[in-house]
């Protein structure tokens, strides 16, 4: 301590900003290396979560068609309306085997 004492004012002041400067250069790395890591991980969510949710939308619509067809078949008792139905029930199960995986 006795040799800063010692130092000009001159020097003092060059120290005092060399110190900030390292700070600073040390703060803006962790902060990259913090951004970089975000922004993996945004890009894992959206990467994951786009398919599931557009599987989500599909099986949503996939319901209200077999239901459709169900409803038409047991007023009209028309095997033409079960045909919605029965697509709609094997693309339900393939997708919703993706959707466990």
């Amino acid at each position: 301590m006795n040799a800063f004492n010692n130092l000009k004012v001159g020097n003092k002041i060059i120290i005092g900003y060399i110190a900030v400067l390292v700070l600073m250069g040390s703060m803006t790395t962790v902060l990259l290396f913090s951004l970089s890591n975000l922004m993996k991980d945004f890009t894992f969510l959206v990467e994951h979560d786009q398919p599931v949710l557009s599987n989500a939308h599909r099986l949503t619509k996939l319901v209200v068609d077999m239901e459709t067809g169900e409803r038409g078949f047991l007023i009209t008792g028309l095997d033409e309306f079960l045909e919605p139905y029965h697509n709609g029930i094997s693309e339900f199960d393939t997708l919703l085997e993706t959707e466990k995986n």
